[in-house]
């Protein structure tokens, strides 16, 4: 008995010396990417929640949170993310291929095409 109390200290005191070294990763939009591509989309959505949430202004992470959003059916959060990915990236080279997507959304959800009138004003 006396050994496990011996190892469970021996235990504690590696912990102890690993962890200040050891720093663990933030989640990426790398990792968000990994996740959608196996299915894993409301991981994925946690992922880069928290990866805006660090950073608001890392335009392919509300890009690529739109496209989660949008596998998930969530069409008001896609379009805002999108929308978010177009004011950041106004001169991407996708610019168009979003804008149809936004209006394809938009029209999908019955919003008054003002809606996408403005998410197109956004690049500008």
């Amino acid at each position: 008995m006396r050994w496990m109390g011996v190892m469970s200290s021996s235990l504690a005191l590696c912990a102890g010396l690993l962890a200040p070294s050891v720093a663990l990763a933030e989640p990426s939009v790398d990792d968000a990417r990994g996740l959608l591509l196996r299915g894993r989309f409301p991981a994925a959505i946690a992922v880069l929640q928290d990866v805006v949430h660090r950073d608001a202004e890392r335009a392919e992470a509300w890009r690529t949170l739109a496209v989660a959003y949008e596998a998930m059916g969530h069409a008001p959060e896609a379009v805002r993310a999108y929308r978010r990915y177009l004011a950041l990236s106004p001169g991407a080279d996708d610019v168009e291929l979003v804008m149809l997507r936004v209006a394809r959304l938009v029209r999908g959800l019955g919003w008054d095409p003002g809606e996408v009138r403005t998410a197109f004003e956004l690049r500008t």
